[in-house]
């Protein structure tokens, strides 16, 4: 499968009691964790 026209990596975060904290996720299929990640086509906003 070809890559999509544009790709994102997503760390999301909050900050608690002044210091960031990141999410990153457990995927079920493979079990290792990652950020948040995906592509998109010319159309999609």
């Amino acid at each position: 499968m070809a890559r999509a026209p544009f790709q994102v990596l997503v760390f999301p975060f909050r900050f608690e009691d002044g210091e960031p904290r990141y999410a990153v996720f457990r995927r079920s299929d493979a079990g290792f964790w990652q950020a948040i990640a995906g592509g998109g086509e010319d159309r999609e906003t």
